[in-house]
Parts: structure tokens; C-alpha cells; sequence
């Protein structure tokens, strides 16, 4: 479920309170508009912080240490796709992303890298 898909459920949790009314009371159509305009703006910075992660390893890095760091994360740098450095970098945070290691990542290279961020 969506952030916004949860934004309508409290709000239609809200009407049923009130008596079950279906049109939505122009206070709530702002607040929901507001809302989905900070989960739209989160949604930009979490892209920018993973774009930034990427740009961060790939200054730090040479093609083999990101292999080892691949590595030690127990990550088959086959699955890595892209051939230059940056793609790889890429690839490396968006699959860690993708399985919910994105700390795991960050507690590394700031082990090996302390001067990288």
C-alpha cells in the first residue's frame, strides 16, 4: 500500500466517524493534497540520496575495491550490471536498496572510507 493509499484510508476513517459522508470536506482535500506533496517531494530525496551514495563509492573506489566490497557484503559482483565504474556503483546501491541493505552498505564504506562522507 502506498503512502497515499494510506492517506485516503485515515481519511475515510475520518468521514466514517463523522456520519459516513462520501464528499470529502474541502479541509480534507488540501491536507491530502499537502500530504501528497511531501510523500512526492520524499520520494525525489530518497532518489537523490541513492544517486549521492552512488556518486560517493565511485570517488572512493577503483573497479577492483568495489568488486571486494561487492564481496564482503556476500554480493556475486555478476550481478552487478553496467560496464563502467559509476553504473556499477549504481547497480551495487540499487540492488542493496532493493533488499533492505542499504545500511549494511552505508556501515561498510564508511568503515573502509571513514573520509568519504
Amino acid at each position: 500500500m502506498s503512502g497515499e493509499d494510506d492517506l485516503r484510508a485515515a481519511l475515510r476513517r475520518v468521514r466514517t466517524r463523522r456520519g459516513g459522508r462520501d464528499e470529502e470536506p474541502p479541509f480534507e482535500a488540501a491536507v491530502l493534497e499537502y500530504l501528497r506533496r511531501i510523500l512526492q517531494a520524499a520520494e525525489g530525496l530518497e532518489t537523490f540520496v541513492l544517486a549521492r551514495l552512488a556518486m560517493v563509492i565511485e570517488r572512493h573506489y577503483d573497479l577492483a575495491e568495489l568488486r571486494g566490497l561487492a564481496f564482503r557484503m556476500n554480493i556475486d559482483d555478476e550481478n552487478l550490471a553496467g560496464e563502467t565504474l559509476m553504473e556499477k556503483c549504481v547497480s551495487l546501491v540499487q540492488f542493496c536498496d532493493r533488499r533492505g541493505r542499504l545500511a549494511e552498505l552505508v556501515a561498510l564504506v564508511r568503515e573502509e572510507r571513514p573520509h568519504a562522507f
